[in-house]
């Protein structure tokens, strides 16, 4: 019996393991590589990437010669029927039925482009274009969700940290309520602090479950991201600390302008709507090709002896004189896109010095943010400590004693959260440069 009892605890322990599956420790290093290699929408964009990349492929394939083979066997057919003249002077014409086909046939058929006015050439490169246009594309996703991994990361710590000053705050609330609840037992306190004391503990009770509720979320947030189960568990390994992060405005505009990769692919769609427009002028050029044909046909699979071939070698031009002023509209279409592309290559240019002079000039006030906060959370710690006597010794109600409590709280959770403000605005900039600006 007691080894039934301890084979069902085992089995038990052991279900829930499983069901609640391993917690796993993070760095902010793993978890960008664990983002770089799993993330959904990063898998999605090396696709098109391939997709890009087997195009351009199959756009220089046009260069090289095609080569195919086909055949057929006559199932029925119906000859040829001629009417020849009788050779006997008077007498009627004869119907002569003629079979030039054989019942089997196979053909060789061969074709090389010569000239084709630059079609294939400038369809190859703008192939090639959009092929690069999407490398930068995927370059500029993982940029995104390497911010989105770190914002993630630090928004987890900045909660744990939340947590943890809710937590000093709640038993600090709890400490002055049974003191109060002791000295309004004895007569020395009235009712109302008694009250206002239990409610300062229920209402930072709910605030510490509203934290646990938003930890729980950015978790689950971030195994998302990361492509790690949501039955596992997670474990923050890092802090949020002040970073003294002064931009060199004209440096970061200097390297967005060289590194952002979606300029790089936006300058790489204007290359290919050029080479569009060039496409479009070729098709009222002619086109030349070399090509060759060779036959072998016969009536019995049997006897391959019997059978007989022939071949042809071509030279062939051939060009449009009129096709419904399709290739007008086509060019039209062609110069259109061009200029699509090239006004928005210059807005998106526009858009992004704005944006990036914005975070720059943001980051200073960020920066005094912290400062300003690190002070008032300073001030408001002695502050407490010198209500916190004053309360003992009668010199102030228990509402003034709960007023500089919840400021110092607001103080300690202001400067944290100042920190991330900086770290979020920072990793917005990083994708702008392609480049990291914190080191941790």
């Amino acid at each position: 019996m007691k080894r039934k009892f301890l084979i069902g605890i085992l089995i038990f322990s052991l279900s829930l393991f499983f069901l609640n599956g391993e917690t796993i420790k993070l760095t902010l290093k793993q978890a960008e590589n664990l983002a770089l290699k799993n993330n959904p929408e990063i898998l999605q964009e090396i696709q098109r990437t391939e997709q890009a990349k087997n195009r351009m492929h199959s756009a220089y394939s046009a260069f090289f010669p095609s080569l195919d083979v086909s055949g057929y066997k006559v199932v029925k057919e119906k000859v040829m029927t001629i009417v020849m003249p009788s050779f006997i002077p008077g007498q009627p014409p004869k119907k002569i039925e003629m079979d030039f086909t054989r019942n089997y046939q196979v053909t060789l058929q061969f074709a090389q482009p010569i000239f084709t006015g630059g079609a294939i050439h400038f369809g190859s490169k703008m192939a090639e274009a959009m092929a690069n246009a999407e490398a930068s594309l995927l370059q500029a996703k993982k940029n995104e969700i390497r911010a989105k991994t770190k914002t993630v990361f630090y928004s987890i710590i900045l909660l744990e940290k939340s947590k943890e000053i809710l937590v000093n705050g709640l038993k600090f609330a709890r400490d002055t309520e049974e003191k109060i609840s002791v000295m309004y037992s004895q007569g020395l306190v009235k009712k109302l602090d008694l009250l206002r004391a239990q409610n300062k503990v229920r209402e930072m009770d709910a605030k510490l479950k509203e934290v646990d509720s938003k930890l729980f979320e950015a978790k689950n947030n971030l195994k998302n991201i990361l492509g790690i189960p949501l039955k596992d568990d997670i474990e923050i390994i890092g802090e949020i600390k002040e970073y003294p992060a002064k931009l060199d405005s004209e440096f970061l505009k200097n390297k967005m302008e060289a590194n952002n990769p979606i300029l790089k692919s936006l300058a790489q769609q204007k290359k290919a709507s050029s080479y569009n427009l060039k496409m479009a002028y070729s098709k009222f050029l002619p086109t030349i090709a070399f090509g060759g044909q060779y036959n072998f046909r016969g009536d019995s699979l049997g006897n391959f002896s019997d059978w007989d071939s022939y071949y042809s070698m071509n030279l062939t031009f051939s060009f449009s004189i009129f096709k419904g002023f399709r290739n007008h509209f086509n060019l039209s279409v062609a110069k259109a896109q061009k200029e699509e592309t090239d006004i928005k290559v210059e807005a998106y240019k526009n858009n992004l010095e704005s944006s990036l002079t914005n975070l720059i000039k943001k980051n200073g006030y960020l920066l005094e943010k912290i400062k300003i906060a690190k002070d008032n959370l300073s001030n408001t710690r002695e502050e407490l400590e010198i209500a916190k006597t004053s309360y003992r010794e009668g010199l102030i109600s228990y509402t003034d004693l709960e007023l500089i409590e919840n400021q110092k709280l607001s103080a300690e959770l202001n400067y944290y959260q100042s920190i991330f403000e900086l770290y979020t605005n920072i990793f917005k900039i990083e994708t702008f440069v392609s480049d990291s600006i914190i080191k941790f």
